[in-house]
């Protein structure tokens, strides 16, 4: 049972919803907000449950529920199939648990060397995956990182970030090596950004960001630069703006604002190589607005909007070239509704229903088509329309 403080968090500073109208002491304290209100969800879930739909436009099935809670935890689809989770709220930060599709159950394995809590999570070519940064708990960004060898079932510890982070995001490069970029720090948030090189198993600076960001989001490009988009700057203000990481100058560019501030929105490759925005927290509150970039313009052009505001949602390319969008926060609850994207038509459609309302969470597409989401002591699988 939750404790009362754990259960008032959404009202007292520590939500998306506290930041309307006033900022926030420790922005990190957004990505706790988030956590709290994923156990708050579980919390009211069982009279809040819906059916989902065995229709033609998708429907969710519950799996095999984790071993641990869990809450702001990365999930990592391993190169045997199998989905690797790390961390979440207290007092599960060391915990790691390995989901398995075929078989529909969670088993823990090795616990990480360090607590992790809104960490990033890269699989990188070897097929380790390295978990890096986020926050300890009480709101303050960390700059530690482990690296889990899922063919052991072992960890080790590379060198430290230089810089404490959470907030901000990774992604991994054509070259191999893992581009981190600014997020909260200690001191608020940085412009900077470092590489992780695996083969030399240390990190080293690379070029700053035009603009500190964080609670933005990252999207590789076809060809390998990474497009950065919206976020918070260190007042908390909510940001239009857009830029372009070069990895063959370790530089970054501006390119075309969004239409519309977002932080926590959802950020999508298209199959034609263009992006998808939707949702997030705008300047005067929540977003059901999407809009698309296209590299090649460097433009951003609006699109359909989904059918009610979502911030912290997550989102997923499906095999079909739909995007899957579902869970957040409205406003006033968070959601267990899904919808469709298809980038043909630009509008959105209706899907089933998760069984329970999430926020801050994962969608891990699977081999076979189907789409993992957990949070709390839950898990489902999406099957897609094709299924």
């Amino acid at each position: 049972m939750l404790s009362t403080e754990a259960l008032k968090g959404r009202q007292t500073g520590m939500g998306w919803s506290a930041r309307r109208g006033r900022r926030a002491t420790k922005s990190t304290r957004f990505a706790l907000g988030c956590m709290l209100s994923i156990l708050l969800s579980q919390v009211s879930a069982a009279g809040a449950r819906a059916a989902s739909g065995h229709d033609a436009w998708g429907y969710w099935v519950l799996t095999g529920s984790p071993v641990v809670g869990t809450g702001y935890t990365t999930a990592t689809l391993l190169p045997m199939g199998k989905v690797l989770a790390v961390g979440g709220y207290e007092p599960n930060p060391y915990y790691a648990q390995v989901y398995d599709p075929t078989t529909g159950s969670w088993s823990l394995t090795t616990q990480a060397p360090h607590g992790y809590l809104g960490a990033t999570a890269t699989l990188l070519p070897s097929g380790r995956v390295l978990v890096a940064g986020g926050n300890n708990g009480a709101g303050d960004a960390v700059g530690w990182d482990d690296i889990y060898d899922p063919s052991t079932a072992q960890w080790r510890s590379p060198p430290w970030m230089h810089r404490a982070r959470a907030c901000d995001s990774a992604t991994l490069l054509p070259s191999g090596s893992v581009l981190v970029a600014s997020g909260n720090t200690y001191v608020g948030v940085t412009r900077t950004a470092e590489l992780y090189l695996p083969t030399k198993s240390r990190w080293v600076y690379t070029g700053s960001l035009i603009q500190g960001r964080q609670c933005f989001r990252a999207v590789q490009l076809r060809g390998g630069r990474v497009l950065v988009m919206g976020g918070q700057d260190r007042n908390s203000k909510v940001l239009a703006t857009a830029e372009i990481y070069d990895p063959a100058t370790g530089t970054w560019s501006a390119t075309g604002s969004m239409s519309q501030a977002r932080a926590f929105p959802t950020a999508t490759l298209l199959s034609d190589g263009r992006v998808l925005v939707a949702g997030g927290g705008g300047s005067a509150g929540e977003l059901a607005s999407a809009e698309i970039y296209d590299p090649a313009t460097g433009m951003w052009t609006p699109t359909g909007s989904m059918s009610q505001a979502r911030v912290s949602a997550a989102a997923t390319l499906l095999p079909d070239g739909l995007v899957l969008v579902c869970g957040g926060y409205d406003g006033f609850n968070v959601l267990n509704t899904a919808e469709l994207y298809d980038p043909a038509t630009g509008a959105w459609s209706p899907t089933g229903s998760m069984n329970y309302p999430r926020e801050a969470h994962t969608l891990t597409l699977l081999p076979d088509g189907r789409v993992l989401t957990f949070s709390g002591t839950t898990a489902e699988l999406y099957i897609p329309p094709s299924n």
